[in-house]
């Protein structure tokens, strides 16, 4: 009977653990997260380059333009019993309700390959090539402008977000070359 309840307690114990967001990671706050989704993955930088893919050619990323700002990447894990097509469309139309306006989507293989999602910006959530949907959008939230690049597949869904504003200037100084 102990032993029984022991494994039943490890057990337990397991999938509370399994089903926490990672240590430090939190939603970003113009976009809350698809319920029962998990935080797997969390970057924020106060300031960096993002490349941002509006379109695909010959199955890669193309028209690629250098974004700036505050970047935040998030990869959620998607929960059971849940379509990418209807995590997909949560998100769509939620960002498409608060007035952010598409600069790109695809899905399918017209997204193209992931391996080259991948190397341009992580941009690709793993799953079948044939579940994948991808959205890239603009819009203002408190009076900042925001670029959101989200991938969404069976198993994950990965979005990025870019508060554009300028770097933090000033911060180093340097003595006049004689």
């Amino acid at each position: 009977m102990l032993r029984r309840t022991l494994l039943l307690w490890l057990k337990t114990t397991a999938v509370l653990v399994a089903q926490r967001d990672i240590s430090g990671s939190k939603d970003h706050p113009i976009l809350s997260r698809y319920p029962g989704s998990v935080i797997r993955f969390y970057k924020h930088v106060d300031f960096d380059k993002y490349p941002l893919a509006l379109s695909v050619d010959n199955g890669r990323p193309a028209a690629v333009k250098e974004i700036e700002g505050k970047t935040t990447k998030i990869t959620y894990q998607n929960p059971d019993g849940r379509s990418a097509y209807e995590i997909y469309s949560n998100y769509r139309d939620a960002l498409k309700k608060a007035g952010y306006q598409d600069l790109f989507s695809c899905e399918g293989d017209a997204c193209g390959r992931a391996m080259y999602w991948q190397q341009l910006n992580g941009l690709y959530a793993s799953g079948g090539p044939r579940e994948a949907r991808n959205l890239t959008v603009r819009g203002k939230s408190s009076g900042n402008d925001y670029t959101v690049a989200m991938s969404v597949n069976t198993g994950y869904t990965i979005i990025h977000v870019v508060e554009h504003k300028a770097m933090e200037s000033g911060l180093v100084a340097a003595s006049a070359a004689e």
